[in-house]
């Protein structure tokens, strides 16, 4: 098999969590060369990026029905049951924390970004 189809298939495999031993047998090598591809730092980067590919395939389709998701958060905050009404208020925390988070995270990452580009920190 081409190399290059050999690890689009491994890289394939392993981000749907199959194991070495799935992964090796799905592409018809054995353990010991996955566990060789996994040592190599070029290896290692792209099967990040795919993985990472996914991630953000994932959630974009989140993000597409977030606002129907939040109002209903949102309506729970009415529900007759405290329970109910403890457990949408945890959730929207939760969400809202992780969002600020995110979002203070890229604003971080672009001004460190930009100092790099300029020669380092100010």
């Amino acid at each position: 098999m081409p190399y290059r189809t050999y690890d689009h298939i491994l890289t394939s495999a392993l981000i749907q969590g199959k194991s070495y031993e799935e992964a090796a047998e799905m592409v018809g090598v054995s353990v010991r060369t996955v566990q060789r591809r996994m040592d190599d730092p070029d290896f290692q980067r792209q099967l990040a990026f795919g993985g990472q590919s996914i991630i953000t395939e994932v959630a974009k389709k989140l993000l597409a029905n977030f606002d129907p998701a939040s109002d209903v958060l949102i309506a729970l905050l009415k529900d007759p049951s405290p329970t109910v009404r403890r457990l949408a208020v945890k959730d929207l925390v939760s969400i809202g924390l992780a969002l600020n988070n995110q979002q203070f995270m890229e604003y971080r990452i672009q001004d460190l970004e930009a100092q790099m580009r300029k020669g380092g920190p100010k």
